[in-house]
Formats: C-alpha cells, sequence, structure tokens
C-alpha cells in the first residue's frame, strides 16, 4: 500500500530539514530551509491550515 500525498510530502519536509541540520555551507543550509518552507506551506494549504502566504 502506497502512502499518500500528504505523508509523502511530510516526508519530504522533514528530510530537507534533517540535511539543513547536517549542512555546514551556509548557503546550502538556507536553500534546503527554504526548500522546507515551502513545501511546508504546500502542505499546509492542501490541509486547508492557516499559512502564511508570500503575496
Amino acid at each position: 500500500m502506497s502512502e499518500s500525498a500528504t505523508d509523502q510530502t511530510f516526508h519530504k519536509v522533514d528530510a530537507f530539514l534533517k540535511a539543513a541540520l547536517t549542512e555546514r555551507d551556509l548557503a546550502a543550509r538556507a536553500k534546503l530551509l527554504g526548500k522546507a518552507v515551502y513545501w511546508n506551506e504546500m502542505l499546509a494549504k492542501a490541509q486547508g491550515l492557516p499559512y502564511r502566504s508570500r503575496t
């Protein structure tokens, strides 16, 4: 049985955060954190939860 899209997105956010914690290069860390924030916002939007819009 496959995971739902929500579970896959949650795991993607978790993976970006874990990678950012181990990254030494600040630019790469910032990029990983940016991806985690983006996917977390998409997850919140899909679930109908409040999120901070960038517009």
